[in-house]
């Protein structure tokens, strides 16, 4: 929006004045500033007459528009048209769309439907509209060299002797835009699906293009929660992973999918004891303006961001906006980060008008083992082309599916590209092998840590039918090996061995779902347990 200013040094109720059609009345009151009032109108609003209302009984907080009484034309001709403002995309037609509407009931003239438009300051051209639905018109603006500024407007007439502009004062404050070559990322592929053996390493290639103009500056996170309604709104975080006892400054980005036009109005990130907020930004993006900080420092502390200026909401449907929060993690904090977020809405659409969800940050030196990429962000000019590194391991992962999403952000959009790995095992060919080795069901299950000194142990029985190398290892829900439990040549017979609660470097591992599976040369079997801290 532009913005103009009225001088009122004595709270002169200039700006409480009354738009009626295409004249403006001023409120004026003998000040030495009233003829400046009526050159800002004048500025702010070509086409339009403007005209002063004296009056010396005028109160500071009077309003020219309280004290009248408008009456609707229910006969109206009504249009509406969201408007092409900005850069567009040079070289390609520009549609105009719109819906004109007579309330009269007569028809509107189909040869009274036009788009005026101007090139670089030149005389008006003509375009008809042409109808494309119920009330719904559509008129082409040819193609235009990059650096073209075009203004236009919408003029339509209907049989009630009625006609009306759009914007209202048509030719005098036309709608403006101008024609650039726009970034425009290419993705190539756009899904990869891929079915390994264990324990082998392949690389493939995600082909980033800018095939538009300017540059583009992108970046690229790995999302490992598929099962989140992409549809929906939702928060991701910059920072995959995280170093206990390191200060460093995540990114948050936002993002509105509502469907029937919901702005966001608040956003709040509760961070866990162990994590030390130090500043944060406000949410910035939003064609509404910022959320802002609350402005919350220190030890597990919630930071909520909302539209502090009493709107509806600051970031509407399909837009994204970030924030930076610098943080410091205890050197002792030896969990995975999970943070509990909370979007709302302005409650104008459907439900639902809150959202809640995680964001989860990796410990380091537990990566994602089975996907990594060699670069995460770059900037691309017009034809550029970066090829990134894409690189599958399956060793120590139990046979299975895996799914993630490889999200690409860049200055105008976010492209997703699903990830589906299989991972094949060892096909067992003797029967007689399966049926007598086997893996049994843990005890107890669901195992639970507890603070007591005297902790039980999770009991794991198995058997074997020859004489092999057996390996017991747990893994996480993401497919990531935590513990070996058993790596050796083991007599065929019944074996138990005992795990308890801890990872491979002796911490007590999270409350959550785990995998304990058993492999030999011919035998593979992976089994569920749950553990409660």
């Amino acid at each position: 929006y532009e913005v103009y200013r009225v001088y009122t040094p004595n709270d002169e109720p200039y700006t409480n004045s009354l738009i009626l059609n295409n004249k403006v009345f001023v409120p004026q009151t003998g000040s030495a500033w009233d003829d400046d009032a009526l050159e800002t109108y004048q500025e702010a609003m070509p086409g339009y007459e403007i005209h002063g209302v004296y009056s010396s009984d005028w109160l500071s907080t009077d309003a020219l528009h309280c004290r009248t009484k408008g009456i609707a034309d229910l006969g109206m001709l009504y249009i509406s048209h969201l408007p092409l403002l900005g850069a567009q995309p040079a070289g390609s037609d520009y549609e105009i769309n719109a819906e004109i509407k007579a309330y009269s009931g007569e028809p509107v003239y189909s040869d009274s439907l036009w788009v005026y438009y101007e090139i670089n300051g030149g005389n008006y051209n003509a375009v008809q509209m042409n109808i494309v639905g119920e009330n719904s018109y559509r008129a082409i603006i040819p193609a235009q060299p990059e650096g073209t500024e075009i203004k236009y407007y919408i003029h339509a007439a209907d049989q009630s002797g009625r006609s009306a502009n759009c914007p209202f004062i048509g030719a005098s404050d036309p709608f403006v835009f101008y024609s650039a070559f726009l970034p425009q990322l290419s993705v190539n592929p756009t899904e990869i699906n891929l079915e390994l053996p264990e324990d082998s390493i392949v690389t493939e290639i995600l082909q980033l293009s800018n095939i538009g103009g300017g540059t583009i500056n992108y970046s690229i996170l790995l999302d490992f929660f598929p099962d989140r309604d992409i549809s929906g709104s939702y928060i991701q975080c910059s920072a995959e992973n995280f170093i206990p006892g390191e200060t460093s400054t995540w990114t948050f980005t936002v993002y509105n999918a509502s469907s029937d036009n919901e702005w966001l109005r608040s956003v709040s990130i509760d961070f866990p004891e162990g994590v030390i907020v130090n500043s944060s930004t406000n949410f910035s993006g939003g064609s509404g303006g910022d959320l802002v900080s609350n402005g919350m420092t220190g030890n597990g502390v919630e930071i909520s961001w909302n539209d502090n200026d009493g709107g509806w909401g600051n970031i509407y449907p399909d837009e994204y906006a970030t924030a930076e929060v610098n943080v410091s993690v205890s050197p002792v904090f030896d969990t995975d980060i999970v943070l509990n977020y909370q979007i709302a809405g302005d409650e104008y659409g459907s439900a639902p008008h809150q959202i809640e969800g995680t964001v989860s940050i990796a410990l380091a030196g537990e990566p994602i083992s089975w996907i990594s990429l060699n670069q995460t962000s770059g900037s691309l000019s017009t034809g550029e082309t970066d090829n990134i590194e894409i690189t599958f391991d399956t060793n120590d992962l139990e046979t299975g599916t895996y799914n993630c999403n490889i999200v690409v952000n860049d200055d105008r959009n976010e492209t997703i590209i699903p990830v589906s790995l299989t991972v094949t095992g060892v096909e067992t060919s003797d029967d007689n092998v399966s049926q007598n080795t086997f893996l049994a069901s843990i005890s107890p299950n669901p195992f639970i840590i507890t603070s007591n000194q005297k902790r039980s142990n999770v009991k794991i029985d198995f058997q074997t039918s020859l004489n092999s190398v057996v390996d017991i290892s747990v893994y996480n829900v993401r497919g990531e090996k935590i513990k070996t439990l058993l790596n050796s040549e083991i007599p065929s017979g019944s074996h138990r061995v005992i795990w308890d609660g801890r990872d491979s470097k002796g911490n007590y591992v999270a409350s959550g779902i785990y995998f304990y599976r058993m492999k030999t040369d011919n035998y593979s079997q992976t089994k569920k347990m749950m553990i409660i801290k």
